[in-house]
């Protein structure tokens, strides 16, 4: 009786393989001494997998990058389009490609620091062989009751069978009640003949019997007989007219007997292993350079990796010709390794664990290539043991590119970390970063349509204190509710008080959602904010300091409502455009209230974005410190900074001017102003979604230029529309780069970054506002408006200038910090 030994760990953090980060991957580690075969395998049924030694399993709820255990049914394996198909070996290649390579092989874990106990395995084993060995009656007992590794009676028992269909429960339970003559002519008259059942059809009474041989291509007595040469002349000749003169005995054995791809099985403790050591470590040793740019630190560093194994090689009577235990299945081409396949053969599966292959000979796909190979070794070895029909692949992460060639094997299954069950891996799927992004948008959607509003609800809730120029004649606006005599000052004060309270949260946000999580932080705070916008109203009849207080903390709820630090590195233009939901907010906001204002009343449009805001919260809950220091003296960091900042004034200079500016100034009516002040944020959406991929080659001093035009050219009304238009367009479109650099300079911290430059970059709400009132205190015409748009002009260009100059898109040097604690004493505080 085989005994495993293992020493746990307990929880363990690490850097994560897949996305970088420090310490975010979080699993459970133990040591294995010593493995039995079958446990391995019930252990990998329950999400656990090896590296060398160590046995590890993510805590999924927990982890930056939740990892599932996937297998493929290797009897049910089908090729497909994006499958490799192999060929015969010619001059020039061996095999081609429908789709392209796959992936390497995943990422090694980071090991724990600690050393396992030192022990003497075998005396622990007779101990407790010795100790369980039971009697007659007692073992009696155990088999038909006592519980496997495996088991477990609160969960779902493994199933490594597929799930019969209905069709077939139906023919079953018929087949019960008839009896087996009837089962037997309801199987010959209603079930479909496989593969086999087709192929092997035979009779005595067929006037020709068909006979299969299979020979190996080295037994060059029988593949070179005269009887296969004289056949192979006759076909080349009648089919495809070729020379006789070339069809020589030398040309047959080059183009099908002598293949140049040998594969060798070999036990990673037998002789053959360490006679091929130091060309399969100097392969390993290159393809972790080339690929992963992680070279390994000599040649044990790589045998406790791809040699140590904690299970012996187990031959049972009942079991496959190799037994089972670890291998590493080689791939020689002419006489050269060129691939390792490091592979354990266990009661019910092949388990892939790891794949390494000579970078030089990658347009031969090798990645994928392997992986047919690994499923081809499973259905030979299922001929002889059926139990063993499952090709295990490792971990699958969806939203990892690297991965999907896992997910394209046909009649794939992926393992619930809840329930046990084995699930069939479909295409119809959304990955978690769909739903992300999705939230961010409606998260951004809200807290503009909540920042927004004031700026043209204002507008019907103060008395009329217009002038034009040219004496010029203006619609003035009926009363839609109370009106009350704020002045410009007043009204500035007011305008600015959302970001007032918006600057003090974006501080500690990014911090705040990196430990309580984005989803909580935004939910609620959305909520409150939502009832204070609702409560807007009665502020403003009571006192416009109360309207003051009440914008001030919606500001201050919605300051935390900002981008998670986690998007996929090839994929962040596209993702960061999920933010223009704040601009999508102010597209739909500015017309819809100027409509509700004028048919309802201004205090319904505060209270229709309350009820908005309410249901949308309503349907979102149903479905590490920074170092400051090395931030303080970042160029990079700081021209990213003023970059945002120049960003952030255009943006909030049109948010709070626009209105004001298409009403009083150039005269149009309120239902006009609301449509044309949001055509700007139209273009700015349209635009960040259509160049979010090339953000970064889209110059941030456009946006000023255009401002320049406009305090220079803009006196016909669409004129300037239209210049303010192509503004905030070209904002939109390179606004990405800004939003996506700080996830570039430190992965890390990229919520704490994005927070520093959110605080600051809300400033101009504030002092754009109170601007704009210094310059038409006494008179508001166009001349005051020019020198105010070439103030914004200033605010786009200087700081992009300094970004060109100083700015970086590359990982900085302060992104990795390493803790000052053993992770033994993190361990113990968390337990």
């Amino acid at each position: 009786m085989s005994v495993s030994i293992v020493q746990y760990y307990g929880s363990q953090e690490g850097k994560c393989g897949y996305c970088g980060g420090t310490n975010c991957s979080l699993s459970h580690g133990m040591h294995a001494y010593r493995l039995d075969c079958q446990d391995y395998q019930d252990l990998i049924d329950r999400g656990w997998r090896r590296c060398g030694n160590y046995c590890y399993k993510l805590r999924n709820q927990e982890t930056c990058c939740p990892c599932y255990t996937i297998k493929c049914d290797g009897l049910e394996f089908k090729l497909s389009n994006g499958t490799p198909s192999r060929r015969a070996a010619t001059g020039r290649a061996i095999w081609v490609t429908v789709a392209g390579e796959a992936a390497s092989s995943e990422p090694q874990p980071q090991l724990p620091d600690k050393s396992p106990a030192v022990i003497n395995v075998d005396q622990v084993a007779s101990l407790a062989r010795a100790q369980k060995k039971p009697s007659a009656k007692q073992a009696a007992v155990s088999t038909a009751e006592a519980p496997t590794l495996g088991s477990n009676k609160s969960a779902a028992p493994i199933s490594n069978a597929p799930r019969k269909k209905a069709k077939q429960m139906r023919l079953e339970r018929r087949q019960a009640k008839l009896g087996d003559t009837a089962s037997t002519s309801t199987k010959s008259v209603c079930q479909e003949k496989s593969l086999r059942d087709f192929l092997s059809t035979d009779s005595e009474t067929n006037k020709h019997q068909l006979k299969i041989v299979l020979v190996a291509s080295s037994d060059t007595q029988r593949t070179c007989a005269d009887a296969v040469i004289a056949l192979y002349r006759k076909y080349q000749i009648t089919i495809h007219n070729d020379n006789p003169a070339r069809l020589t005995l030398a040309s047959m054995q080059r183009f099908l007997v002598k293949s140049p791809l040998k594969l060798r099985l070999v036990h990673v403790h037998d002789e053959e292993f360490n006679r091929t050591l130091p060309e399969s470590f100097a392969l390993y040793k290159k393809y972790q350079i080339s690929i992963h740019n992680d070279p390994p630190k000599n040649q044990n560093a790589y045998k406790d990796h791809l040699q140590l194994t904690p299970m012996k090689n187990e031959k049972p009577s009942d079991g496959p010709e190799m037994g089972y235990g670890s291998f590493h299945q080689q791939y020689w081409l002419d006489d050269k390794l060129i691939a390792v396949g490091v592979i354990d053969i266990l009661p019910a599966c092949v388990s892939s664990v790891y794949f390494f292959y000579d970078p030089d000979y990658s347009f031969l796909s090798l990645g994928t290539y392997g992986s047919l190979r690994e499923i081809d070794l499973v259905q030979s070895i299922a001929e002889n043991v059926p139990a063993l029909k499952y090709y295990y692949m490792g971990f699958y992460i969806h939203s990892c590119p690297k991965m999907r060639y896992k997910g394209k094997l046909s009649a794939s299954y992926l393992l619930c970390p809840e329930t046990y069950e084995w699930l069939p891996l479909t295409d119809v799927y959304v990955p978690k970063r769909v739903n992300l992004a999705i939230m961010l948008f409606m998260a951004c959607l809200l807290s503009y349509m909540m920042r927004v509003n004031l700026s043209i609800n204002i507008i019907a809730m103060v008395e009329d204190t217009s002038s034009h120029e040219n004496g010029t004649e203006v619609e003035v606006l009926p009363n839609y509710g109370p009106r009350y005599n704020w002045t410009q000052s007043d009204q500035a004060l007011l305008l600015g008080a959302y970001f007032y309270g918006y600057m003090i949260t974006s501080l500690p946000a990014g911090t705040l959602a990196e430990m309580l999580g984005a989803r909580n932080v935004a939910g609620y705070s959305c909520l409150v904010a939502g009832i204070l916008t609702a409560l807007t109203p009665a502020a403003a009849a009571w006192d416009k300091y109360a309207v003051f207080v009440v914008r001030f903390l919606i500001g201050f709820l919605n300051g935390v409502v900002l981008v998670s630090k986690w998007a996929p590195p090839d994929e962040k233009g596209k993702f960061v455009a999920s933010l223009m939901g704040g601009t999508f907010g102010t597209v739909i906001t500015w017309p819809l209230s100027g409509v509700i204002i004028e048919n309802m009343g201004w205090d319904w449009a505060f209270y229709m974005v309350g009820i908005f805001v309410l249901v949308v919260v309503a349907i979102w809950f149903y479905l590490k410190w920074p170092p400051y220091k090395e931030l303080i003296l970042s160029l990079p960091f700081w021209s990213l900074m003023m970059l945002h900042y120049g960003s952030m004034w255009g943006l909030f200079f049109l948010i709070t001017a626009t209105p004001k500016f298409l009403s009083e100034v150039l005269g149009f009516n309120l239902s006009s102003a609301g449509f044309l002040s949001s055509l700007p944020h139209v273009a700015r959406l349209l635009c960040a979604f259509g160049f979010g991929a090339v953000a970064d080659w889209i110059p941030h001093i456009l946006p000023g230029v255009m401002l320049i035009i406009l305090a220079y050219f803009g006196r016909d009304p669409y004129v300037c529309v239209a210049i303010m238009t192509i503004s905030l367009g070209f904002n939109g479109a390179a606004t990405a780069s800004n939003l996506a650099n700080s996830q570039d300079l430190a992965p890390n911290y990229a919520g704490t970054l994005y927070g520093i430059i959110n605080c600051v970059g809300t400033t101009p709400g504030i002092f754009s506002p109170l601007i704009v009132a210094a310059f038409t205190k006494n008179e508001n015409t166009i001349d005051q408006w020019h020198w105010i748009f070439i103030i914004g002009a200033a605010a786009y260009i200087l700081p992009a200038l300094f970004f060109w100059v100083f700015g970086s898109g590359k990982i900085q040097k302060w992104n990795e910090v390493q803790t000052t604690e053993s992770r033994e004493d993190i361990v113990n505080t968390k337990l």
